[in-house]
């Protein structure tokens, strides 16, 4: 009955999107790292490739305009909190925008920022312990103690937090209850029609976290899914090498809203696509970010 409900309600749905103009470039050596789409705006984080590096350095745009620019390794997605945003500098800076960008603490390797209870959490890798850390006190309110490495992306799920570890010692989906499920690629996660969904490389699955299993939904003609993104009704996927993006609907019928041809080895990076909000963003070659609405 669900299944049939939600094939009824596909058809008042749009599917077709596609890509639209592109909004923003960066300069050559600068990918992307994150894109968050907010009721400020939209900010787009960017970082030095490791062609370039020394030195390291990351810069956040608002609407286009360079709001900060630092020493950070990377900046990951923001999370909102009342008139503020919130982003994790990895190897740099806790940043809050209220207008302007202030720097809070230092982070280690941290990049992960969700809103767990209506409390914006930072999830830093402490000497191999995953722990959350109130944004807003800076007090651990979560521990994860399922895998090592360093969580990419998070949900609030359930009333736990549920983090993908790509890569590392021992990668996979881990929460702040404990559990753990071992899963190499899993840096993407997403709620979608209240089911947990995320990455195994190239293949979308369904995290079943009761069960502690995964179920494979889809595999996409590419090297690596970077993320996630549930909005108007679709579950949004963004890949790279090469570089694409897909939906899948109610009934988890996938379309492909554009895929670039460009083949590429992107190695063991973590970041490089993403989507918020109808925005898409991708690095050309892993190495000049883009910004591109979807229509």
């Amino acid at each position: 009955m669900k299944y049939l409900l939600n094939w009824i309600m596909c058809l008042f749905d749009k599917n077709d999107w596609k890509l639209g103009s592109k909004i923003f470039e960066e300069a050559r050596e600068f990918k992307l790292s994150g894109v968050t789409a907010s009721r400020f705006g939209l900010f787009i984080a960017t970082s030095r490739t490791h062609d370039y590096r020394p030195p390291q350095q990351s810069r956040l745009y608002l609407d286009g305009q360079l709001v900060y620019q630092g020493g950070d390794e990377t900046i990951g997605k923001g999370a909102p909190h009342t008139g503020s945003m919130f982003f994790a500098g990895e190897n740099g800076n806790l940043l809050r925008w209220t207008g302007g960008v202030e720097r809070l603490r230092r982070l280690g390797f941290a990049t992960a920022l969700v809103e767990a209870g209506g409390v914006p959490v930072v999830i830093e890798d402490d000497d191999g312990l995953n722990r959350g850390y109130s944004c807003l006190d800076n007090q651990v309110r979560y521990e994860f103690t399922g895998g090592r490495g360093i969580i990419t992306q998070a949900v609030w799920f359930d009333g736990r937090i549920i983090g993908g570890i790509g890569d590392g010692d021992d990668p996979g989906f881990t929460g702040s209850d404990g559990g753990f499920i071992p899963c190499r690629g899993s840096g993407a996660l997403c709620e979608f029609q209240g089911e947990l969904y995320g990455s195994r490389g190239n293949q979308v699955v369904r995290v079943e976290w009761a069960k502690k299993r995964l179920m494979e939904i889809e595999e996409l003609p590419c090297q690596k899914i970077m993320r996630m993104a549930a909005w108007k009704n679709k579950l949004w996927v963004v890949g790279v090498a090469p570089d694409g993006l897909w939906t899948f609907d109610r009934v988890l019928r996938r379309r492909t809203v554009h895929q670039f041809d460009e083949e590429y080895d992107i190695g063991g990076s973590a970041f490089g696509g993403d989507f918020s909000g109808g925005y898409y963003g991708r690095s050309v070659l892993n190495h000049v970010a883009q910004i591109y609405e979807v229509q």
